[in-house]
């Protein structure tokens, strides 16, 4: 009896380094899972793009990178709501940047839809200022009615300061005029 009180204690740590270990290899594969699931994504995005226009894949390998984000856009009456996540791709070097997103306006509209940004990048500067300050601001008017089952069009939103923006409604139904702003940010826990 008192060998085993003696050895409760390193039974109690080997436990909780056990578990603790698990935890660790848990929140591996799920940071995994989480890149895997922007990765196809992007993968998804970029050939709707690139069948949409061939001449698309030309800007994209000429660019210094690119960014491709999912944002989820809510409008309700004077206000309009968004969040989602991305990476940005740089071209020299193969290197990548996982991201998210967040998106505020105001203005009137209505409704719900899943949009895609494709953000390319003209030199290396703006890209590495966008990772790290990551701020736009516009204006919009936008009608989008999609389905599932009908795709929708990429149109260019920004183009300015080196940076081209395209976006692409996937599903939804929404009306509105805003002003808005979008803030993009490294997710640490991914990078």
């Amino acid at each position: 009896m008192k060998f085993l009180l003696n050895c409760l204690p390193w039974r109690v740590l080997l436990l909780n380094l056990l578990l603790g270990f698990s935890f660790c290899v848990d929140a591996k594969s799920d940071i995994e899972a989480q890149r895997a699931k922007i990765d196809t994504m992007a993968e998804q995005t970029l050939a709707e793009f690139y069948a949409a226009d061939p001449a698309n894949k030309e800007l994209i390998t000429n660019a210094a990178g690119y960014g491709v984000f999912s944002n989820a856009h809510v409008s309700v009456v004077l206000a309009s709501l968004g969040g989602g996540n991305g990476v940005v791709y740089y071209n020299q070097g193969q290197h990548k940047v996982y991201m998210k997103m967040a998106e505020l306006g105001l203005g009137l509209g209505a409704g719900v839809k899943d949009q895609r940004f494709i953000i390319v990048f003209s030199n290396p500067d703006t890209m590495e200022s966008f990772c790290d300050k990551g701020w736009f601001f516009g204006g919009r008017a936008d009608a989008t009615a999609q389905t599932l089952e009908k795709g929708g069009s990429f149109d260019i939103e920004t183009a300015s300061h080196g940076i081209r923006i395209f976006q692409f409604s996937k599903r939804g139904l929404v009306l509105e005029a805003t002003v808005k702003g979008n803030k993009f940010w490294r997710d640490e826990d991914l990078n």
